[in-house]
């Protein structure tokens, strides 16, 4: 019994709030700011997908702004408080890693 105590104690301490990858990146959304080109959005840690080659962006990834579902769908969260998701890019735009999917959680 103890030592699934101390397993599943250990479990809670090595997860971390945001994991990213090549193409993805999953954590709390925890700070949004609009601009021409569309909606910019942050994971907590500034975490960015491994392939983004944006280090002067501060974790900023882009919703372009033609892509309306998915900023509907980012307020929609932001506003119901349900801020963790796995963000998809591609490529980028500006300085910005481009979002081609918003997963909510």
């Amino acid at each position: 019994m103890k030592l699934k105590l101390i397993i599943a104690l250990l479990l809670l301490i090595s997860t971390k709030n945001a994991t990213a990858a090549d193409t993805y990146v999953s954590g709390k959304i925890y700070d949004f700011t609009s601009t021409e080109q569309g909606l910019l959005i942050r994971i907590e840690g500034n975490q960015v997908p491994s392939s983004c080659p944006n280090p002067h962006s501060w974790g900023w990834m882009l919703i372009p702004q033609e892509s309306t579902t998915m900023i509907s769908v980012a307020l929609m969260m932001l506003a119901q408080d349900k801020t963790n998701a796995t963000i998809y890019t591609s490529g980028t735009i500006g300085s910005f890693c481009k979002v081609i999917q918003l997963d909510p959680h």
